[in-house]
């Protein structure tokens, strides 16, 4: 997320119109005007007061005003380079006093107030946030409704001194507004003032001016840019930018100077963000070398040295996606934690919420990567600081933003331990993000929050299995498709079209009807057409990737072979776009659905072929995610391989092509345990160590006496098979608690009084039958009969079984 403020820099005092007076005054003020200009800040202060301690107040009201306005921009700029709130203090109540001095209908009461609203805004950051927001709004309104009246007298001469000027300053004011209401409108009304002014004005006679001009029409270009996702307003943006840095350099403008390099960087970050363009990544750091020599070589303001640090960050966090993943995300890391340890600098400040948002955004990137339950915490810490200062009405689109990845956050801790309280968060804040946005206002990030929320309920309702829950979100999707046009918005609309046929396909599941399947296909084919016809390769895989899924699910209710064919074409049409060459996590990822589909079809016919064809598919697929997955995805697949070996060993009816699949298994299993290990991923580690248990108590069941040379021989072997599946069973215990996991817990005990019950044939038959007592009490302790009827029905019938056989 992009930091991005507009600043009201002050113009030169020396081109601000004068009050009418006597030549010994006229002196007086340049000589004021010529310290200010020069931030001479103290020098300054002390010669204005001078000034009004010697003249009398009755001669001229607006002479007076135009010192305490001198007076209020001295203390806001002393306040930009200090960071200090008391100057802004100062400001605020010298512009107060200064309003005193002029009468409501005077153009010079609108540029007070505008003054005044700047600075209440930053105040607000300091104290009484919402209290002087308001203030600020109130007087950015007043400012433009009497500046909107004297630029329509002026523009009547659009040649004399005060159009420009007047111009700059109504401007601006819409710029302000943009941030508080009608975004888009205010923009746009204050970038066809500006670019209309600034042809007006010549740089060599009115360079503050001009440069004011410029840099006012940079920013609104540069917000409508943000809007519109568009290339074409970030290079007007870029050349007004430019166009200021004419003027603004380091020596005499500091604060402009470093400001506008900044706005300017942030721009070509943007671009590298929008068309994944290299160039303009580096373009954006050689920016943000040229600002650290500015603010190392004059007077350091605390906004200036955040706004580069969170370009650094931002820019850092985009490398990553091109080249050494991880180095770049700490890089961005580190950036943005020293944001948060800059002095003077707010801690309720807009730029501190955004570093939040960002480093939370980049703990949700590592999460999958490494250490991914701390990175997932980190996050939610991260997005709630921030979210305690989006508060205001200036930050909605912010606080939507911020609370839409606070959703994924908690639905990605869901999806890990199946949590209903996470799941329950997940929609709550995405349910907030949604009821903050003006859907014609902010139709994107409408539409972004309703396909997420969609996706939210659908994974909760999966979870628990409430058709309900889902069916609500039926009115989300539709809610966005009314806003979403096909035309305009493909992508968008896809996914929309994505997450009806997401939860069609939930429906169909849980009510074993064909119809919702008919719709899911239906609203998937839709999408299909769509992004097809838009000629958007990506996303066309990724529908013909779901109508894959969707036809797995449907064969689970109808015509099972006709559909897995159908989702088996599906998969490899969408591998024909997502190859191995260009696509090769895409393309392995499928291989995996593809992989399921086989398995499924080895329930029908050709059981061994399928089955063989599942594991030939999953075996091509470890080195391809060895080179481009994460060592999480690739210990998964191998997991699903032990899984797929064992079927495998079941299947088959050749002793040692039998044998030899249960030895693949275990080495599967084993292999993954040396990157779930226990104290990084417990529970992984545990379901791995359990299926290890499984896979050697099966063996012992599965392969016959008939294979041994005698049956001491084959006892032997069936005893060691069992201890081996003994230990895991015990290890697995390690981690599944009663507590913490009671589901689990009982069936490794269930597992472990099998396990004891056919040892109890080979060896200690009273000790070990005592032993499969104790494990199946164990679990029938959580399988009760009215939590887990079904297997409680199981233990109960091994037990007695047990019991009879002492």
């Amino acid at each position: 997320m992009k930091f991005s403020r507009n600043i009201c820099f002050a113009i030169k005092r020396l081109e601000y119109p004068k009050p009418k007076t006597q030549p010994e005054m006229a002196v007086h003020l340049k000589n004021a005007d010529q310290l200010l200009d020069e931030n001479r800040f103290d020098e300054a202060l002390a010669y204005i007061a001078g000034l009004i301690e010697k003249f009398s107040k009755g001669r001229d009201s607006k002479l007076y005003g135009y010192f305490h306005l001198s007076q209020g921009i001295c203390y806001r700029k002393m306040a930009f380079f200090n960071g200090e709130n008391e100057s802004l203090k100062k400001a605020a109540a010298v512009f107060e006093k200064a309003l005193g001095f002029f009468k409501e209908p005077d153009w010079e009461f609108g540029i007070v107030q505008l003054n005044l609203g700047v600075t209440l805004n930053f105040l607000a950051e300091h104290e009484e946030r919402e209290s002087n927001t308001g203030k600020a709004l109130s007087a950015f309104e007043k400012a433009k409704g009497v500046l909107e009246k004297a630029w329509a007298s002026v523009s009547k001469n659009k040649g004399s001194n005060e159009y420009p000027l007047l111009s700059l300053y109504l401007g601006t004011i819409y710029n302000c507004l943009a941030d508080f209401q009608d975004r888009e409108r205010n923009l746009g009304q204050g970038v066809k003032l500006l670019q209309e002014a600034v042809l007006l004005v010549k740089e060599e006679e009115r360079s503050s001016i001009y440069a004011s001009l410029q840099f006012q029409l940079g920013h609104g270009l540069s917000s409508l840019a943000d809007l519109r996702d568009s290339a074409a307003d970030y290079q007007q943006a870029i050349q007004a930018y430019e166009s200021a840095l004419q003027v603004y350099d380091l020596q005499t403008y500091p604060f402009e100077y470093s400001h506008t390099l900044n706005s300017l960087a942030n721009i070509y970050i943007d671009l590298a963000r929008l068309n994944n363009e290299e160039a303009n990544l580096n373009q954006a750091m050689e920016i943000c070398k040229k600002v650290l020599n500015a603010l190392t070589t004059t007077a350091e303001y605390p906004l200036g040295y955040a706004f580069i640090l969170h370009n650094l960050g931002s820019a850092c966090k985009l490398y990553s996606k091109i080249r050494n993943r991880d180095s770049y995300l700490d890089k961005a890391i580190h950036y943005f934690k020293r944001i948060l340890e800059i002095d003077n600098l707010s801690l309720a400040s807009e730029i501190v919420a955004s570093t939040h948002l960002n480093l939370g955004v980049i703990h949700n990137v590592i999460a999958p990567i490494r250490d991914r339950d701390q990175n997932l915490a980190e996050a939610v810490t991260q997005f709630n600081k921030a979210l305690r200062i989006y508060v205001d009405r200036q930050n909605i689109l912010r606080r939507s933003i911020t609370q839409t990845n606070l959703g994924q956050t908690y639905l990605a801790l869901a999806e890990n331990d199946n949590d209903g309280e996470n799941y329950q968060k997940a929609v709550a804040a995405f349910e907030e993000a949604l009821q903050l946005l003006d859907p014609s206002a902010n139709k994107a990030q409408f539409i972004e929050s309703s396909i997420f929320l969609g996706k939210a309920r659908l994974r909760w309702a999966q979870n628990c299995f409430e058709a309900e829950m889902v069916e609500r979100g039926f009115q989300d999707y539709s809610a966005a498709l009314q806003v979403c046009n096909p035309e305009e918005m493909p992508v968008e609309y896809g996914k929309l079209q994505m997450g009806l046929g997401g939860a069609y396909q939930f429906l169909g599941l849980i009510k074993r009807q064909g119809d919702y399947f008919g719709k899911a296909i239906a609203a998937l084919e839709e999408a299909l057409k769509v992004v097809g016809a838009k000629q958007l390769s990506t996303q066309e895989a990724e529908v013909m990737e779901k109508l894959g899924f969707a036809y797995c699910d449907f064969a689970k209710v109808i015509s099972k072979e006709t559909n897995l064919q159908k989702a088996e074409k599906y998969f490899r049409d969408a591998q024909r776009i997502m190859d191995l060459d260009h696509h090769p996590l895409e393309f392995a990822e499928l291989n995996e659905a593809l992989a399921e589909t086989y398995l499924e079809r080895a329930e029908i016919n050709q059981k061994e072929h399928y089955v063989s064809l599942a594991v030939k598919t999953l075996e091509e697929t470890g080195p391809i995610l060895a080179v481009v997955g994460s060592p999480e995805q690739g210990s998964r697949l191998q997991s699903r391989l032990g899984d797929l070996y064992r079927i495998l060993a079941e299947t088959s009816n050749e002793i040692g092509a039998k044998r030899e699949a249960y030895r693949k298994s275990i080495a599967a299993y084993e292999g993954v345990l040396q990157y779930f290990t226990i104290d990084k991923f417990p529970k992984e580690f545990a379901d791995n160590t359990l299926e290890i248990g499984i896979t050697y108590k099966t063996m012992a069941e599965n392969i016959k006496n008939m294979y041994f040379n005698s049956i001491a021989e084959y006892n032997e072997f069936r005893v060691d098979r069992l201890l081996n599946a003994m230990g895991a069973f015990q290890g697995a215990l390690r981690v599944f608690t009663v507590d913490k996991y009671p589901y689990d817990f009982a069936m490794v005990q269930f597992y472990m009084g099998e396990s004891y019950t056919i040892l109890a044939e080979l060896q200690d038959r009273k000790e070990n039958l005592a032993s499969a007592l104790t494990a199946l009490e164990e679990s029938l302790k959580v399988y009760t009969p009215t939590a887990y009827p079904n297997e409680h029905k199981k233990a109960i019938y091994y037990y007695e079984k047990v019991k009879h056989r002492m």
